[in-house]
């Protein structure tokens, strides 16, 4: 087994430029976004699974929060790719 740290927890957050910061933001705020939206899709479809009580099942939720996480990643590396292309660093060296 190797004993190297993966490279996602090298990570720091004190290298990030501006549009690194704006970048990472972007990506949470549509992870939020996508899952409050899909939640309100589910209510109004009517799948949220307990009829007579207005919080949503743990299984729609976790949907809901998947798809949400999905749209941040996509939006994260379609973003890193689109600042790369403009010349711009995502981090300090």
């Amino acid at each position: 087994m190797p004993q190297s740290t993966p490279e996602f927890w090298k990570l720091d957050l004190t290298k990030l430029t501006r549009a690194g910061w704006l970048l990472m933001l972007a990506s949470i705020a549509t992870v939020l976004g996508v899952s409050v939206t899909f939640l309100a899709l589910f209510a109004a479809l009517g799948w949220l699974g307990n009829q007579g009580n207005s919080r949503p099942s743990r299984l729609v939720g976790g949907i809901a929060v998947l798809l949400g996480i999905g749209a941040g990643v996509g939006v994260f590396s379609l973003g890193q790719s689109a600042l790369a292309r403009l010349g711009l660093k995502i981090m300090r060296p």
